[in-house]
């Protein structure tokens, strides 16, 4: 593990309630009551980097089985900027 991915671990720590408050916030564009239709199920640390942090995935899944996955640069959503490359300059591994 390389100091990013541990500085994205600390941020975690730190600010945990903030980052599951935005994650609640952006699962409600898909789902009604996301608290209840979806079960939490990990988080990655990947070795995209944003700065000194790594982006994180966190996985959802719903009661079908199906993962619904959320990236995350500390407690921004970035899931389509990773998608579609927006972040390819700032991004090193």
């Amino acid at each position: 593990m390389n100091k990013k991915q541990i500085n994205a671990i600390h941020y975690f720590e730190n600010n945990h309630p903030k980052i599951f408050e935005v994650l609640v916030n952006h699962l409600s564009n898909q789902f009604k009551l996301p608290k209840d239709e979806l079960g939490f199920k990990c988080i990655n640390i990947l070795d995209l980097f944003i700065d000194d942090f790594s982006i994180v995935e966190y996985i959802f899944i719903k009661a079908n089985k199906e993962k619904i996955k959320v990236k995350m640069f500390k407690s921004i959503i970035v899931n389509e900027q990773v998608k579609k490359g927006f972040l390819k300059n700032q991004l090193s591994n």
